[in-house]
């Protein structure tokens, strides 16, 4: 007997995934303000640029999921760059920032990872 995983692989997959990722990017540009982040101009705009190309880039991905799968490659790198970003910018000595920072890049790349993954044209050439 084979099972449907209908919103783990395939169009739905990618799809959710992507709605999930444009979710952590606005998030990413919220939380500066309500958090109180905003006092540091470093933090402020790394996740505000980065919230805003994450969500832009997942935005297309959702509407399309079955094409442009390097968008989420390249939400996995900024996920990896938001992990890294609290040690190369000057904001490491702010603890709740650097942890926000580092789970959100995690959240990120995990479900750029598994859009990637998740589309229909990348799991047949990887076959």
């Amino acid at each position: 007997m084979v099972m449907n995983r209908v919103g783990v692989n395939g169009a739905e997959g990618a799809r959710t995934a992507s709605s999930l990722t444009l979710l952590a990017g606005t998030w990413l540009i919220i939380t500066p303000f309500w958090m109180g982040y905003w006092v540091a101009p470093a933090r402020l705009w790394n996740s505000v640029l980065v919230g805003i190309v994450v969500g832009v880039l997942a935005l297309i991905r959702a509407f399309a999921p079955t094409q442009n799968a390097a968008l989420s490659w390249i939400n996995l790198i900024l996920g990896i760059w938001l992990m890294v970003s609290p040690f190369i910018l000057p904001y490491q000595q702010l603890a709740v920032p650097l942890r926000y920072d580092v789970m959100t890049g995690i959240l990120i790349g995990v479900l750029s990872l598994w859009s990637a993954l998740a589309t229909p044209s990348f799991a047949r050439s990887a076959r």
